[in-house]
């Protein structure tokens, strides 16, 4: 895909460098900064969920500080950056689950009511962004990315109000362990949507921040681009990568440079996209990698110094004995 929209768009892939050479390097930092200030945000709203769905209550589990929950989402992304199937949404409720003592299936439903969450929330915004920006003239590229976040959001809702309806009803009839599986993902689901106003704050301000990524990027390179707008397509960037492949490589390029091909042309749109995913995917693959190299190693690090304290422990009651 991205070797056809450069072939197909006839790229000046040196006038592109150019402009990318031209960036001005402090708000290029700024952006960066920005953009990283969204974790501390997802993870406190996160940790929000997971103790609405009644994660740490239960005796032996513990509710991770909102640091721990941010270091989890930057390690989630970077797993849905380089794997398949978002499998990095199934490896931060595996960590959070080790983190937290509790069970994976109720780590689960936290991270499927964060979905749904943030599908409500960017339907709304894009239905106002795109509201602004169409000022009695409805652009149709813009009017399907609306029409696809409600329909996605309708979907979700449907699955929900299953849940609440049936859910419990089709849990005790499954299998024993089954069973217990999916009643606790059914509860950490369900029981996550509490405390809505405070969730809904959160959800604006991760948004925001995602917008002013964007924002600072356009500034760099000496762009001027309506706020509505850059919201807008930052928003609709975040429905592409929710494709199930590495972070939507090849579809996310090409959605963002359409959507700047209607203010700037080729060269000029296709700079701005590979500036922006330098930040939001690159950036995300070098240091949640690093993230998770260095919390696996003093993983690792501490089980082995924790065996032969086990042994020696082990020893000890055996001599008693």
């Amino acid at each position: 895909m991205l070797y056809f929209l450069l072939v197909r768009f006839d790229v000046d892939l040196a006038v592109t460098w150019a402009n990318i050479r031209q960036a001005n390097p402090f708000l290029f930092l700024l952006a960066f900064g920005v953009y990283y200030l969204s974790f501390p945000v997802r993870g406190a709203r996160w940790r929000v969920l997971a103790g609405n769905s009644g994660l740490g209550r239960e005796q032996g589990e513990r509710l991770p500080s909102s640091f721990t929950f941010s270091q989890l989402v930057l390690i989630g992304w970077f797993g849905n950056a380089i794997g398949w199937l978002r499998m990095g949404d199934a490896l931060r409720g595996y960590l959070l689950a080790n983190e937290a003592r509790a069970s994976f299936s109720k780590s689960m439903g936290t991270l499927l009511a964060e979905r749904v969450v943030d599908l409500v929330a960017v339907a709304i915004l894009l239905t106002v962004t795109g509201t602004f920006i169409w000022a009695g003239k409805v652009d149709l590229t813009m009017a399907i990315i609306v029409g696809a976040a409600l329909v996605l959001v309708g979907v979700a809702l449907l699955g929900l109000l299953g849940m609440a309806l049936l859910g419990e009803r089709l849990g005790q009839r499954l299998p024993g362990p089954l069973r217990r599986w999916y009643l606790n993902f059914h509860a950490g689901t369900l029981g996550s949507f509490q405390r809505v106003p405070l969730l809904s704050a959160l959800s604006l301000v991760g948004w925001l921040v995602e917008g002013g990524r964007l924002y600072f990027i356009l500034a760099s390179l000496g762009l001027e681009v309506a706020p509505a707008m850059v919201l807008f397509i930052a928003l609709a960037t975040s429905l592409l990568t929710t494709v199930p492949w590495p972070g939507g490589v090849g579809l996310v390029e090409a959605g963002v440079t359409g959507l700047f091909l209607l203010s700037f042309p080729i060269d000029t749109a296709v700079s701005v996209t590979l500036l922006d995913r330098s930040v939001s995917y690159l950036s995300v693959v070098l240091f949640g990698g690093l993230l998770f190299a260095v919390r696996q190693t003093r993983q690792r690090n501490a089980s082995r110094e924790a065996r032969p304290l086990r042994a020696s422990s082990s020893g000890s009651r055996e001599r008693q004995q």
